[in-house]
């Protein structure tokens, strides 16, 4: 399999704030488009994102429909700071996965105030846990994870409000 990133956010009006969340070092891409039904009906379980907005998908090239190398390149990041130093979310490792791709994209995505509602998926498959939490805390759990392969993290989809 591989990792998934995908998502939506409400209103509509955000699509100019989630075109910004993007890395600039074009080692990603950012499709705003339509999901998986299935993927878009788990999301919209959540009051707060049934109203119109956008949906995309954050993924590693437009050659992929994947973001799995965005996965490893942070995770590889991860891996030079002790277990110790990313527990404590030293200011360091904050900001050296902030300075990856997909590091960049989750910082900007949740702390974009335009957006008032959203939702994002970090998957291998499906969603096996959802968090409804404040962006804060949606980071802190990003941050937690990412260290893990790909394939062994707890494939969230992170719900927060502005």
């Amino acid at each position: 399999m591989s990792l998934y990133c995908f998502g939506k956010v409400v209103p509509g009006g955000a699509r100019s704030a989630l075109e910004k969340c993007v890395a600039d070092d074009n080692s990603a891409y950012l499709y705003l488009c339509d999901i998986d039904p299935e993927d878009l009906s788990t999301i919209c379980e959540f009051d707060e994102l049934k109203p119109v907005g956008i949906t995309f998908r954050y993924v590693s090239s437009v050659d992929h429909s994947d973001a799995t190398t965005l996965w490893l390149a942070a995770s590889e990041v991860a891996a030079r700071f002790s277990e110790a130093e990313r527990n404590l979310l030293n200011i360091d490792y904050v900001d050296a996965i902030k300075a990856t791709a997909l590091g960049g994209f989750v910082w900007n995505l949740l702390n974009c105030t335009e957006v008032k509602h959203g939702a994002l998926a970090l998957v291998d498959g499906g969603v096996e846990t959802m968090l409804q939490v404040s962006s804060d805390e949606c980071w802190r759990h990003f941050l937690k994870i990412i260290p893990q392969p790909w394939d062994c993290q707890d494939n969230p989809l992170f719900i927060w409000s502005h």
